[in-house]
């Protein structure tokens, strides 16, 4: 899946970095849970390093969780070592395409820390969920639950952000992210009641063994987490100012060509406290400063009156480009 403009938001700019900002570190939370991913997957497969351990009889992946871990033998870390684990190529390649495409534009919306939060308190509570709902001891893997978390944490934050989206990875269809995430859970809800209304024993494809009930948990953490913390701000994508400002000059242009016979003015004028801008003005001394400051911290790092601001703004182009 892929955001019409770049990461969901067009304002990040490129800085030089010193030598020691060019850690793994320095390059964000989802690369670094990329890479943990993966360099756990090429040590149990490729090395083939703890892959298998015994917990009471039962055979486990190590890292991963599961009812008898948690409940009987108290290993509550298993909650978030799991997330970093995979059961096969196909099932950490989905979640890491997931995570990379939906996170690095999550990450530009709330900033590194609330991300983080969102995404391992979206796998805990999914694998909560799972834990409570199955009456099968099985092992529990994977990053889907955090994937779900940011996945509903930035359509709530941004549900109108139209994305290019390959379904089933080949047939590319155009929706906003609200009516994708609105469509992944309500498959979750009812594979995880087919799942559990089948016979024991009964084995049916992409449905049996999953856990839904984790990716729904997930999703409802990360739901939860950018409503209960208020991250995010206004409910607007910086891309999308950007767009309908363009199409309101345009239009602006068009209406004083056909009015005048000549360009009068292709400017959009904005009022700010008693004082008048035209577009450039305004976008240099009022709106570039609060791009570069959401660039830097996040949308939770705007005030108050620096959100209504830029909502405010949104809506006067948005206006304009109607009339």
């Amino acid at each position: 899946m892929r955001s019409k403009d770049q990461a969901g938001a067009g304002w990040s700019r490129v800085k030089k970095e010193g030598f020691f900002q060019r850690g793994l570190l320095s390059r964000g939370p989802v690369v670094l849970v990329c890479v943990i991913c993966i360099f756990v997957f090429i040590v149990q497969y490729v090395f083939g390093f703890g892959w298998v351990t015994r917990v009471s009889g039962q055979e486990y992946p190590l890292g991963a969780t599961s009812k008898w871990l948690i409940l009987t033998e108290g290993k509550v870390w298993t909650l978030v070592t799991y997330i970093f684990v995979h059961g096969d190529f196909y099932h950490i390649l989905f979640n890491l395409i997931l995570i990379w495409f939906v996170g690095r534009i999550l990450v530009q919306l709330i900033g590194n820390k609330h991300f983080g939060a969102v995404f391992l308190l979206s796998g805990i509570l999914g694998a909560l969920l799972h834990i409570l709902t199955t009456n099968i001891d099985a092992p529990l893997v994977g990053a889907s639950a955090g994937g779900f978390g940011i996945l509903i944490a930035t359509a709530a934050i941004i549900p109108n952000q139209v994305f290019n989206v390959l379904l089933f990875f080949f047939i590319p269809i155009r929706c906003r992210l609200k009516y994708l995430a609105v469509g992944f859970v309500f498959v979750e809800i009812v594979f995880f009641i087919i799942d559990r209304a089948v016979a024991e024993g009964v084995y049916i494809p992409m449905i049996s063994g999953v856990a839904h009930a984790a990716h729904l948990g997930g999703g409802l953490a990360g739901l939860i987490y950018v409503r209960a913390f208020n991250v995010g701000g206004v409910k607007v994508s910086l891309g999308f100012l950007k767009k309908m400002r363009r199409k309101a000059e345009k239009k602006t242009l068009k209406r004083n060509f056909k009015r005048k016979g000549k360009v009068v003015s292709a400017k959009v004028v904005t009022e700010v406290d008693g004082k008048i801008f035209e577009s450039d003005e305004f976008t240099v001394d009022i709106i570039n400063p609060l791009l570069e400051k959401i660039s830097q911290n996040g949308m939770s790092s705007l005030t108050r009156e620096e959100q209504q601001l830029l909502e405010k703004y949104s809506k006067e182009i948005s206006e304009r480009s109607e009339e």
